[in-house]
């Protein structure tokens, strides 16, 4: 950081880094509060401290308080220093703050229009291709499921609204997390998983109520021989559950599933 009125005058150096987890087999930022492992306060890194010929000035607080003018959890999301380079800034007897000068002024001033914003961009990045990544997992887990359950034969037709709205609904939303991304790998496999998803529908779509045997659709209304009557009731009430558990599916299906083997059971 430098004197924006003199630009030879370096006032400050800040390194920053942040916490990582494995993704696709590699270590990317994590995008969470900065913590390490052992005892004591695991989160006693989060954030940036200042320090003067080495010694810290204030706690890792001070930067927040003085920097950022709205709120701020991001910033914890990184540990680092900022290097006091100016010797004009000299900190309190105690070492809380710096003395209150124009030097102070001026380094917090050119701070404030460099730190927040670079570590806002650089978490918001941090954040699109983490929320690519984890949809995109999730996504395919779910997304497995679905195939099994096809050719295990055990969707039913009263489930087939649902299962296709939501596959539908995520692979919109992967679509979104991907284009905001801007890691090639994690790119690259949310692409992927939207390729499978896309087939995924097609066998959806493709699939036959089954009859005789033949099939990959359960219809435990047909199995029962519902009257039209009883079949429309049955109907209404898993739309009505439907509605109910709206995207939490996994409930629903859950549900549904078991009211399916409770009617087989019963007749």
């Amino acid at each position: 950081m430098r004197d924006p009125a003199d630009p030879n005058k370096m006032l400050a150096l800040c390194w920053y880094a942040t916490k990582a987890q494995k993704m696709l087999d590699e270590l990317r930022p994590a995008g969470k509060i900065f913590t390490v492992d052992g005892d004591g306060d695991k989160k006693r890194f989060a954030g940036l401290v200042y320090k003067l010929f080495g010694f810290s000035v204030g706690d890792r607080h001070l930067p927040v308080k003085t920097l950022w003018d709205r709120s701020f959890p991001r910033a914890l999301w990184f540990t680092g220093e900022i290097h006091i380079i100016d010797k004009e800034v000299q900190p309190i007897t105690d070492r809380s703050d710096f003395i209150e000068s124009d030097a102070r002024a001026r380094l917090y001033k050119v701070a404030t229009a460099q730190i927040p914003i670079t570590l806002n961009q650089q978490a918001q990045v941090i954040s699109y291709d983490r929320n690519a990544y984890r949809d995109g997992e999730n996504f395919t887990v779910k997304l497995q499921q679905i195939k099994d359950r096809l050719h295990n034969k055990t969707i039913e037709k009263s489930e087939l609204k649902s299962i296709r709205a939501d596959v539908n609904r995520h692979l919109v939303t992967l679509r979104a997390r991907v284009d905001n991304c801007s890691d090639p790998a994690i790119a690259k496999f949310g692409k992927s998983v939207q390729t499978l998803a896309v087939a995924v529908q097609k066998e959806l779509d493709d699939a036959k109520i089954i009859k005789g045997g033949d099939g990959d659709i359960a219809d435990v209304a047909r199995e029962l021989k519902m009257t039209s009557h009883a079949r429309r009731v049955f109907e209404i009430i898993t739309d009505a559950l439907q509605d109910y558990y709206g995207s939490d599916t996994e409930t629903y299906h859950e549900v549904a599933g078991k009211i399916s083997k409770a009617l087989r059971k019963k007749y």
